[in-house]
């Protein structure tokens, strides 16, 4: 998701309403530090790779109402 967010922000500017609505992108950025963590501590303990991806699709399952807003 962080990717192609970032490349439509890219496109599209900054002070477009999607570049406005996007802005820090947060959950993004929290996910993709969560998933590398998850791949490397897969190599530890398949459980907590595991948990850390649950938690990573629970916390996108909670609306984000960003864009809806600010269309």
């Amino acid at each position: 998701y962080y990717f192609p967010a970032r490349s439509l922000v890219t496109i599209h500017g900054k002070e477009s309403v999607l570049g406005i609505a996007v802005g820090k992108d947060w959950k993004g950025k929290i996910s993709l530090v969560i998933y590398a963590a998850g791949i490397g501590l897969s190599f530890i303990n398949s459980l907590l790779d595991l948990a850390m991806y649950i938690f990573i699709a629970a916390m996108w399952f909670i609306p984000d109402k960003r864009i809806e807003d600010k269309i």
